[in-house]
């Protein structure tokens, strides 16, 4: 073994060298004496704590397999979220190489939550950062998102299978104590039947080290085993990565044109909007009230839906028009917003029953709610957050339009629903609310949507327009019936799908 001669050590690397040629001498000693006997020698994997070494050894092994290559990851694996083109290529490399030899690669992403709340979690990270202003940070979270992606397509366009698994079970209580494996730090690799490896560093963003189990090692057969029992079985409760991949990029594209407010604008916006503002709320607010009156509504509501509940003003200011033992729900997007409006409504309102509060994306397929609505508002203009495609033409497909589509499959046959839009002046002179900042005033500007579009949209979905009502030259409410006829087709559609989605998976389960 080579010892550094400390006479000629200025600068202190003489223990950390000799330490490290130790390690090498004993690593090479190993690999020499199980080359001779084939007998295991070594009580402890090969282990390299730098990222360069680790993914040297990584693709080192994955010149050689020719079996079989199972491996685990994160979606912030240091892996695929930074840019590292030689890591992308040594795979497609061993999937074309496996490919010639009919062997599937896989690849298993282990989710921290359920797939949906796992997007939820990205969005609101991605949220958090918008909030903070932090534009380092969000460039740093949008690129290595578009490195996953990319990464991920590439490797399933050259035949690698690719998938997705939240482990709900804790399936890895299972694997050897040995191992040491951190449920939301730890991938691992499985070459062939002659290594694997235990990676660290998800956590972190970033590959830390690696540990490498070979025949070399006791027990390493064993080790070995269960945790191809443990990748199997996740395996086998997993899908593909395709679906969840396409709503993980709809949901970051959403919030990267969400609009949003300085920090401190949900207590600006229920008690210190400047006047002009308020005296729009108030007349806003007061209209709808009088609506409700003059068509014998007010009292008889049975359940209400506010969309984008924003500071839960409408569930307030409108519960008297809900029949006793009804429901008063509204919904947000934005966690702050469903936080606010909970802890307002536990002061205002504590011993009142009706009030239910609750964050979903009003974007989702999923309905929120199995019931349908006598009542629904959505105010302020807040319809328009939805994306409409401008200049569009029926049929139309957009966010907008999907919108409106689930308003109408909400909309009790006898029910109203009410929403504002801003008018063409408006958006013209930019007089929106003030708590948008200049860049959402101007996004929100090019949605203004003119009369005859808005109705032609609203007839596609079953719903009629009343006479729309201006409010001063900045709002126009609009509030809409449902049109029988056509929202018994749209009904009728929908059964259909239905019945032929049972069939779909009668067949599939039959199969």
């Amino acid at each position: 073994m080579m010892l550094i001669e400390r006479s000629f050590d200025r600068f202190g690397f003489a223990d950390a060298l000799t330490a490290e040629n130790a390690s090498v001498e004993l690593s090479t000693r190993i690999l020499r004496d199980y080359a001779i006997s084939s007998v295991p020698c070594a009580e402890a994997p090969f282990a390299f704590d730098s990222e360069r070494l680790a993914v040297l050894a990584y693709k080192g092994a994955m010149e050689r397999v020719r079996e079989r290559f199972w491996t685990t990851s994160f979606l912030g694996s240091g892996f695929w979220g930074d840019a590292k083109d030689d890591i992308v290529s040594a795979n497609i490399r061993m999937v074309n190489n496996c490919r010639a030899l009919d062997v599937v690669v896989r690849r298993l992403f282990l989710l921290s939550l359920p797939a949906e709340e796992e997007i939820q979690r990205i969005q609101d990270q991605r949220i958090l950062l918008l909030k903070c202003e932090d534009l380092d940070g969000l460039a740093r979270f949008d690129r290595r998102f578009v490195n996953l992606a990319r990464s991920i397509e590439e490797l399933s366009y050259h035949g690698c299978d690719v998938r997705i698994v939240h482990d709900a079970e804790r399936l890895h209580r299972a694997l050897p104590e040995e191992l040491n494996a951190e449920t939301r730090d730890t991938e691992f690799a499985i070459y062939d039947d002659w290594r694997f490896d235990v990676f660290q560093g998800e956590l972190f963003g970033a590959i830390q080290s690696v540990r490498c189990y070979t025949p070399a090692m006791a027990r390493f057969a064993s080790y070995r085993d269960r945790l191809t029992r443990y990748f199997e079985s996740l395996w086998r409760r997993s899908r593909p990565i395709d679906g969840f991949l396409n709503r993980l990029r709809t949901t970051v594209e959403y919030s990267s044109c969400r609009i949003d407010y300085p920090v401190s604008w949900l207590v600006r916006y229920d008690d210190a909007l400047p006047r002009e503002d308020e005296a729009l709320k108030i007349e806003e607010l007061s209209s709808v009230r009088i609506e409700l009156l003059r068509l014998g509504r007010w009292g008889h509501v049975r359940r209400f839906l506010d969309v984008g509940t924003c500071t839960g003003r409408y569930l307030v200011a409108l519960r008297d028009a809900v029949v006793p033992g009804g429901i008063i729900l509204g919904v947000d997007n934005d966690v702050d917003c469903v936080r606010f409006t909970q802890a307002k409504l536990r002061r205002e309102a504590a011993d009142e029953r009706r009030f239910r509060v609750e964050r979903h994306d009003f974007c989702l397929p999923e309905a929120p709610s199995s019931h349908s609505f006598d009542l629904i508002t959505c105010m302020l203009g807040t319809i328009l957050h939805f994306q409409r495609n401008g200049g569009d033409r029926p049929p139309y497909n957009d966010a907008f339009q999907r919108a409106l589509g689930k308003f109408a499959d909400l909309l009790a046959p006898n029910g109203l629903l009410f929403f504002t839009v801003w008018s063409e002046q408006a958006c013209r002179d930019l007089r929106l609310l003030s708590i948008y900042s200049q860049e959402d005033k101007c996004r929100l500007a090019r949605t203004a949507i003119n009369d005859d579009e808005l109705r032609e949209r609203l007839a596609c979905v079953g719903l009629r327009p009343l006479v729309p009502i201006p409010l001063q030259d900045r709002l126009v409410l609009y509030r809409c019936e449902r049109d029988r006829a056509i929202a018994a087709s749209r009904l009728s559609s929908r059964d259909v799908q239905g019945e032929e989605a049972h069939k779909e998976i009668g067949h599939a389960e039959c199969g």
